[in-house]
């Protein structure tokens, strides 16, 4: 199983009712707007690393996820500030869904931005980066 495979089953076992999409950032409005909020997209990684330890080629992967759910056009600053603490709570629920599962190693850092209202479908939430380390790797 990939780093993308294994991360993607995980955000669909963690949020069973939230829409999921894979797309690259460009496309992720067009997906969005057929599904039902709150919306997960994970963004098709970027880039990532290949380290070789005691005979195994491990991954090291820079994936992107998306957690958004609407806003009214215009909302105001508390509409906002709610629907972004809700999807930063999600965002920490993935990264212990991912501690405790044993494909990864354990995730102590990573990074988020802020989403407000920047999509076409008037979203608001968080975009969380961070690199995936694989556990096994493959012989």
């Amino acid at each position: 199983m990939t780093i993308d495979e294994r991360a993607i089953n995980l955000l669909k076992a963690t949020f069973p009712d939230w829409s999921v999409a894979t797309e690259d950032w460009f496309n992720a409005d067009r997906a969005i707007e057929k599904l039902k909020p709150p919306f997960i997209v994970y963004i098709l990684p970027t880039g990532g690393q290949m380290t070789k330890r005691n005979g195994r080629i491990h991954d090291h992967e820079d994936v992107s996820v998306a957690f958004l759910t609407h806003v009214p056009r215009g909302a105001n600053g508390m509409d906002n500030i709610i629907c972004y603490n809700r999807m930063k709570d999600a965002a920490q629920a993935f990264i212990n869904a991912i501690n405790a599962d044993d494909f990864f190693f354990p995730v102590e850092s990573w990074n988020y931005t802020t989403i407000y209202e920047e999509l076409a479908d008037i979203t608001t939430g968080v975009l969380l980066t961070l690199t995936l380390h694989e556990m096994r790797g493959d012989c």
